[in-house]
């Protein structure tokens, strides 16, 4: 019993002298260079919504962490209309498009969908950049910027509790008491 002991532990350190001898010449080659992990790209830098005025241009310009080599690919209602980092949308017609971006490497893939809607001339006013619904602790100030998408001059007129509270563009909110307060926007 104790000659097939030695002999079994005899094998299996020449197994393990074996492949510590394999591992050796396979994964320390001389020149050889151990690449890290490659991360996928990550875009910033675009909103998933815009809106334009018919006949004005919309320029897009992303910013690519982890921009190794990578192809970019912009995509206009699912069809290919840019290999760029870049692009700049100039439909004219009235409208809502789907533009999609995508960035492509060896370490992966990202992309972002867009949303683009073409307002008429002519149109009411329409406003964005503002939420439907803020949440504020007492006493801090919100300031307040929509953007006004319109081909004419626009009139503005802020009003918090049916009150008019103010005539620009922008609008800084700040209440001392709490609770839920209407404040509504009205542009002509």
């Amino acid at each position: 019993m104790e000659e097939n002991y030695y002999a079994v532990k005899q094998v299996s350190s020449m197994l393990f002298a074996f492949t510590l001898c394999l591992f050796s010449f396979v994964g320390c080659a001389d020149n050889e260079e151990i690449s890290p992990t490659v991360l996928p790209p990550e875009i910033s830098g675009l909103e998933s919504e815009y809106t334009i005025l018919e006949g004005n241009e919309l320029e897009l310009a992303p910013a690519i962490t982890n921009d190794n080599g990578s192809t970019y690919v912009w995509l206009l209602d699912s069809k290919e209309v840019a290999t760029s980092l870049k692009y700049t949308f100039c439909l004219s017609a009235p409208g809502t498009y789907q533009l999609t971006f995508k960035v492509i490497h060896e370490g992966g893939e990202a992309f972002n969908e867009i949303v683009v809607k073409v307002i008429a001339k002519g149109e009411p006013p329409v406003i964005t950049r503002l939420e439907e619904q803020y949440t504020l602790t007492v006493g801090s100030n919100l300031k307040l910027s929509p953007v006004i998408i319109s081909d004419t001059e626009s009139s503005y007129v802020w009003i918090l509790e049916e009150k008019e509270v103010a005539t620009t563009p922008e609008y800084l909110f700040n209440s001392s008491s709490p609770g839920k307060h209407i404040l509504l926007l009205r542009v002509t």
